[in-house]
């Protein structure tokens, strides 16, 4: 309902005034709708009540808020919701104070043994629990009001809510007991060996890389070899149960370099899949990439191809996403670079001068555990 103002008001909200005829001010005039609009809109909310408008009766508006707020409340009705079959009339729930306490519980049907299976499996955390005592019960529902277990008011905030989850346990305990991540590990291959994972591992992201082509020599003045190919790049994800107590790791060789490189070795991790070397470079060309063999879901990179030779210069080695090729020398001694580690190919030589070997390959396990 808009405010009306007197007739004549250049102000929406100028206010209403009596006058005063001893100083010949006169009083505010009163438009018809200032009086109608009101009385209209109180009659209307009164017969949406469903009451009659009466003359004389002057606590229908009351009446009819009451019986309106009333009918948009949701009372407890027959039915069954999951583990708590409610009837109407048994199964209550009382608050005096704002909040639930355990001697409300106790003195109502809430307390059956539904209501204390479910308390003692959202309470415990256990799919097993079939008990649970009035306080358990006045906890949980205390807490998914977003209340403390003691105490009234609005609801709290939400560190509060976090807080009555928690309680005085540590965080680090709460992460293990709800089987949620709380540390990262991570294990590095670069040799063979055996991949063991850690006790409270969960999950692993495991990476791996073939070896890197070797890089060509040189097969005279002037005239520039080709680098080598990079390793394949690998990456899957595995849980505890598909790793089980070790896996075999294989870590694959850079290829050398020589009249043509020589290929990268293949890194494998028993189980999961293979990372396949690069090719060697060769007088004019450069390596191939690594390719690589995977399960459905892995994610698969085929290794960056070495570049061939090109006018008074040699190729640069390829790359992966963990390794970098070696590149190339344009003055003496004109030898190629090396690969990096993680399967980067090598560089080519220049002007008589030798290519690089490859870079080894690698395996990266980054654990994600509970603590």
């Amino acid at each position: 309902m808009k405010y009306i103002p007197p007739i004549g008001a250049t102000d929406p909200n100028e206010s209403y005034t009596t006058g005063n005829p001893a100083l010949g001010i006169p009083a505010k005039a009163v438009p018809h709708e200032a009086i109608e609009h009101p009385m209209r809109e109180m009659e209307y909310a009164i017969q949406q009540a469903g009451i009659t408008p009466e003359h004389g009766n002057t606590t229908q508006l009351y009446a009819a808020l009451v019986a309106i707020a009333t009918s948009v409340a949701t009372p407890l009705s027959d039915g069954d919701y999951g583990d708590i079959t409610v009837t109407a009339g048994a199964t209550q729930m009382i608050i005096n104070d704002g909040v639930v306490g355990t001697d409300e519980l106790a003195a109502n049907a809430a307390t059956n043994a539904k209501m204390a299976k479910m308390g003692a499996r959202t309470i415990k955390g256990n799919q097993g629990a079939s008990t649970a005592d009035a306080a358990d019960i006045a906890v949980l529902v205390n807490q998914a009001v977003g209340r403390r277990s003691s105490g009234s008011g609005l609801l709290q905030s939400v560190s509060d809510l976090g807080w009555d989850l928690i309680g005085s346990t540590t965080t680090g305990a709460v992460c293990a007991a709800l089987g949620t991540i709380s540390v990262i590990r991570t294990q590095i291959f670069t040799a063979s060996g055996t991949y063991t994972p850690h006790a409270n591992m969960v999950y692993c992201v495991i990476e791996m890389t073939g070896g890197g082509g070797g890089g060509a020599n040189s097969a005279g003045s002037q005239i520039g070899a080709g680098g080598g190919g990079a390793g394949a790049y690998i990456r899957a994800i595995r849980t505890k149960a598909d790793i089980g107590a070790s896996r075999a790791v294989t870590i694959g060789a850079g290829g050398n370099n020589g009249a043509s490189g020589t290929a990268g070795g293949n890194t494998t991790v028993a189980g999961v899949g293979t990372a396949n070397g690069g090719g060697g470079g060769t007088t004019n060309n450069g390596g191939n990439g690594g390719t690589g063999s995977a399960t459905s879901g892995d994610i698969l990179l085929h290794g960056g191809d070495g570049t061939s030779s090109v006018s008074y210069g040699a190729g640069v080695g390829g790359s992966n996403p963990l390794g970098q090729g070696g590149g190339n020398q344009y003055l003496t001694p004109f030898t190629g670079k090396a690969g990096k580690t993680g399967g980067g190919g090598g560089g080519g030589g220049y002007n008589t001068a030798n290519g690089a070997n490859g870079g080894a390959g690698l395996v990266i396990i980054t654990e994600f555990c509970t603590a």
